[in-house]
């Protein structure tokens, strides 16, 4: 999961930096990392749904959301 979690975070960054690219050029670059996003997004939303509640609890903790 840290490896997803990892290679997420890795295509915000290429995501954010992807702003300061020429229109067109931008545009087929979103093309190609949004669904690599959603797809990992999903991936751990899926993980999370499975999570007993009291590992959901510790987890938001740990991501402040709690």
């Amino acid at each position: 999961m840290n490896d997803l979690i990892n290679d997420l975070n890795k295509l915000y960054e290429l995501n954010a930096i992807s702003f300061c690219l020429e229109p067109n050029t931008f545009q087929d670059f979103q093309n190609i990392i949004s669904p690599m996003i959603e797809e990992k997004e999903e991936i751990i939303k899926s993980f999370e749904k499975e999570i007993p509640s009291h590992i959901e609890e510790l987890n938001n903790k740990l991501k402040g959301v709690a």
